[in-house]
């Protein structure tokens, strides 16, 4: 990893990171809204009845 930063830039680099950073937080919100919704689902009438 180290000698392709070297050799093509950090582009790649803060690409990758910025991706990886992306999926993880759209996977962590994709998580937590499902439990969102079954906490909710479970707890409270459905959301249509607002």
């Amino acid at each position: 990893m180290l000698w392709s930063i070297k050799n093509h830039g950090a582009t790649l680099d803060v690409a990758l990171r910025r991706g990886g950073l992306l999926l993880v937080v759209a996977m962590a919100l994709t998580v937590a809204g499902a439990a969102n919704v079954r906490a909710q689902s479970k707890a409270a009438p459905p959301a249509g009845s607002e």
